[in-house]
């Protein structure tokens, strides 16, 4: 029985059937969680929440003892002092100090989002190359049996002696090409393969999937851009920055020293103790912050016009993520199934040999054109699937 194009087209447009199958978002969801993954991202929080521990926190008390003897004459003294000082900022810069080092945490953990979406479009540009290297080998399969069968079909005419040897030897050699070809997409399918179950785990699962993406319109998606990492970390910096200047300028405020202690004399005739008390007070005369002020508004300057810029060019790359992928796709689409399954060159073709209306490197030609059609339309919708991810990773997409 002959194997028609419809087949190719079938096995073109869905997955195999396999009891077990993996998806994209089980993929995704599989190496986000791969351990090594989980470890680089909770390790980098870590870093940004340990930061804001650091961040803040008031100079550690001085507990100060010293001892003061002294021998004249033959009378022996000894003064004892003990000190418990603390030093103590009542312009509130620790607070805000603090409240700096948050908003510098969010822009941190903001940057490290944005490394989980960047893996995460590994992982969808992984598996979708592996599942066009999988369509390109069914299609070569197909075609590879499709030309065996024809190849089969001439040498029982040879023998009957309807067609030459020369139909039946040029056959074979396309036979033999195509079956070279077939070996060869297998192996680039083995290695995609094996590039993504390197970075998920596992490996015995088929792919399963479409690959040709949706359609996007071109709607507004500025409240997605807003959520956007890159501009949420800008955004988080900022406002740290400018925090972060405010306290630098309340260093021109004093601080304050406060001390408490006990003093001990023991001497000839007189021994005794009392309460010790004192009270420092800083004078910002050479450093009152004003070089920490001045580069922390800059910075909070600089973060601002980062984010605008970070914006519009967010914006650009949005929309033309969206032209390309709707051109690609529609360029695909001219090669797709339904595109393609009216008329097959290579129906016709067969059809006209039978007839003796044709030869046969007509009839290969046919067939090379048919197969060239159905390879291209991989290639074009896997490239339309890389502009898709691309619009995921700018858009936010989960």
């Amino acid at each position: 029985m002959r194997i028609r194009l419809s087949l190719c087209l079938l096995l073109l447009s869905s997955g195999s059937a396999a009891a077990q199958s993996l998806t994209e978002a089980v993929a995704v969801e599989r190496g986000l969680a791969h351990p090594d993954v989980r470890a680089l991202l909770e390790a980098r929080r870590a870093v940004n929440a340990g930061n804001v521990l650091s961040a803040g926190r008031w100079a550690n008390p001085e507990i100060e003892f010293s001892r003061e003897t002294l021998d004249a004459a033959g009378r022996a003294s000894e003064d004892n002092f003990l000190w418990i000082r603390q030093r103590i900022n009542v312009a509130g810069v620790k607070g805000l100090e603090r409240q700096s080092a948050v908003h510098q945490r969010m822009a941190d953990d903001a940057r490290v989002d944005l490394i989980e979406r960047e893996i995460a479009a590994d992982i969808r540009r992984l598996f979708h190359s592996a599942l066009a290297a999988n369509r390109e080998v069914e299609v070569r399969g197909v075609w590879h049996a499709r030309l065996l069968e024809i190849a089969v079909s001439i040498r029982e005419r040879v023998r009957a002696g309807d067609v030459s040897r020369y139909d039946r030897l040029r056959i074979e050699r396309e036979v033999a090409l195509v079956e070279g070809a077939m070996y060869a997409a297998r192996a680039r399918y083995e290695a995609s393969r094996d590039r993504l179950f390197s970075r998920i785990g596992g490996g015995e699962e088929s792919l399963a999937g479409t690959l040709l993406p949706p359609a996007v319109t071109s709607e507004s998606f500025a409240d997605k851009l807003a959520s956007h990492p890159r501009l949420m970390s800008l955004a988080a910096e900022a406002e740290s920055a400018a925090i972060a200047a405010n306290a630098a300028s309340r260093e021109r405020w004093p601080e304050l020293t406060l001390g408490v202690g006990q003093r001990s004399l023991s001497q000839p005739g007189a021994n005794g103790d009392g309460d010790l008390y004192m009270l420092g007070v800083e004078v910002p005369l050479f450093d009152r912050g004003d070089g920490k002020r001045r580069a922390a508004d800059s910075r909070a300057r600089a973060r601002r016009a980062a984010y605008a810029i970070a914006a519009d060019g967010l914006a650009a790359e949005l929309r033309a993520s969206i032209i390309l992928l709707n051109a690609r796709r529609d360029a695909a689409l001219l090669l797709g199934p339904d595109a393609s399954a009216a008329a097959s060159l290579a129906d016709i073709a067969e059809s006209a040999y039978d007839a003796g209306e044709i030869g046969v490197m007509e009839l290969i030609d046919a067939h090379r054109a048919d197969l060239q059609i159905q390879t291209d339309y991989v290639s074009r919708a896997l490239e339309a699937r890389e502009a898709y991810i691309q619009f995921q990773l700018i858009r936010g997409q989960p």
